[in-house]
């Protein structure tokens, strides 16, 4: 956390010769790191992958640093070519909506706290009651399906929540490739599922 040079890293990575070299950091950390990939030529000798990615991490990064890095991303609001239509349905007519109120597209942070909100409020309704365990097992009932911007998910025992889409996986455009100031990604494919959770098992249950 902090670290402002990572050039003891890059160069042990750089004499391990491995084939992907992976970053778990984040923030301005992250923005550090990628930059210095770049800057020491790392990017052109192996792909490059960020654990997790946002739209304002990926702001800080020049577009040749952000080039060609791939990243996990929670929510990216371009899914204008991604493969499942509904889903990029919803999300062009999120997007359009948030960027009327607030001149930029939805980050992943704004995704989450709008469908927790969403299925809040769902819950609420479907309750016709505030009290929590009401609207804990109105939320649960019909195996805890659900519906958001980011497709079909459902409430599991541990009342969390599993995606299809849980997370996509995203390729770093560069300054050609960029056709305006939040057109940082391309969508490439995605991961989801109770495969990418910790088994209800291993927590207890």
């Amino acid at each position: 956390l902090g670290t402002g040079d990572y050039t003891t890293i890059i160069q042990k990575v750089r004499a391990a010769k491995p084939d992907v070299f992976i970053g778990s950091q984040f923030a301005a950390d992250a923005v550090a790191l990628l930059k210095q990939c770049y800057e020491t030529g790392l990017s052109k000798e192996m792909t490059i992958f960020n654990t997790f990615m946002t739209n304002m991490v990926a702001k800080g990064i020049p577009p040749q640093a952000l080039e060609g890095v791939y990243a996990m991303h929670y929510y990216y609001y371009d899914l204008s070519d991604f493969e499942d239509k509904a889903v990029a349905r919803a999300a062009k007519e999120f997007t359009e909506l948030y960027r009327a109120k607030y001149n930029t597209p939805p980050d992943s942070y704004a995704t989450i706290a709008y469908t927790a909100y969403s299925e809040m409020f769902r819950g609420f309704e479907a309750a016709k009651s505030f009290d929590p365990k009401k609207v804990s097992a109105a939320l649960m009932a019909n195996n805890g399906a659900f519906t958001c911007v980011k497709g079909s998910g459902r409430w599991r025992e541990d009342h969390a929540a599993v995606y299809k889409y849980a997370g996509f996986l995203v390729r770093g455009k560069g300054p050609q490739e960029q056709k305006h100031g939040w057109d940082l990604f391309k969508v490439v494919g995605y991961q989801g599922g109770d495969s990418v959770m910790p088994t209800l098992k291993s927590l207890g249950y």
